[in-house]
């Protein structure tokens, strides 16, 4: 279990942790209830007289503790069916509930920050089976002028087995409608044209903070940068290390202007 808590506000608090422990508590019922603890972190659900009302996080370490539940949407479908090719011949199954209703407090170095549920959502991934050899995953939520909000997930991730860089965006436009579109064009800013990386001390792994996303539809460009340089969440015996970046997103969608915000995940399995 990992995770991060960041001040996007400005930058100046920054705190993760990465817990991986034999001393673990996992409960579950037929109902689909479940309740899994940590070393004072745990993910459960929010009822457990009725699983789908949402889910209940939280944890405990110096400097942060934090416990939020959050609700689902309407679903996001990876590839349009929930299911897409991975490396070597694996299959993947991922599915979003991407603007869960979300409720909840922080404390921070004593201080309590309640959440504004009214204007506050979580994006809540579930994936299964399969995986790429290495990948960049980008979680979007846009705000486009003419079209309200949506909702993209890209996999720019590499299949071992055909040595070749799979990169599709999966899009909810509007509420019951999904599509897939290629994004041919997945490239890091260069220094010359201002783009940054960062250096990890802790694994030593060159991160690129900058991507520009081309879509097949060359009317959507979307440019992503992470808002703090060090996000990378150290790895453990049984996670491996990885970038996990709140970022900024400017651009355009369908030729409208386009900002947001959003994750980046860089992750090398092998």
């Amino acid at each position: 279990m990992r995770f991060g808590v960041l001040d996007v506000t400005t930058g100046g608090l920054y705190v993760q942790a990465a817990q991986s422990t034999s001393d673990y508590s996992i409960s579950t019922s037929a109902s689909g209830a479940f309740n899994v603890s940590v070393d004072g972190a745990f993910f459960a659900s929010a009822d457990t007289s009725n699983p789908l009302a949402g889910l209940r996080f939280g944890a405990s370490v110096p400097g942060v503790t934090f416990d939020v539940t959050f609700g689902f949407s309407p679903v996001l479908l990876y590839g349009g069916v929930g299911e897409f090719a991975g490396t070597s011949g694996t299959t993947v199954h991922e599915w979003a509930s991407p603007a869960g209703n979300t409720t909840g407090h922080l404390v921070v170095n004593g201080t309590r920050v309640d959440i504004q549920s009214a204007g506050s959502t979580t994006w809540f991934d579930c994936q299964w089976d399969g995986a790429y050899a290495t990948w960049h995953w980008y979680e979007i939520n846009l705000d486009v002028d003419g079209l309200g909000t949506i909702k993209i997930g890209v996999w720019d991730g590499y299949d071992a087995g055909t040595a070749t860089w799979r990169k599709f965006a999966s899009i909810r436009e509007q509420l019951g409608i999904l599509t897939v579109e290629a994004v041919p064009n997945v490239t890091a800013v260069t220094a010359a044209h201002g783009g940054r990386t960062f250096t990890s001390v802790s694994t030593n792994i060159t991160y690129d903070l900058d991507y520009v996303l081309s879509f097949k539809d060359q009317s959507t460009k979307l440019v992503v940068s992470s808002i703090v340089a060090d996000q990378e969440i150290a790895g453990t015996p049984s996670l491996p290390a990885a970038y996990e970046g709140f970022i900024s997103i400017t651009g355009t969608y369908k030729g409208k202007r386009a900002t947001g915000y959003g994750i980046i995940e860089i992750t090398t399995v092998s």
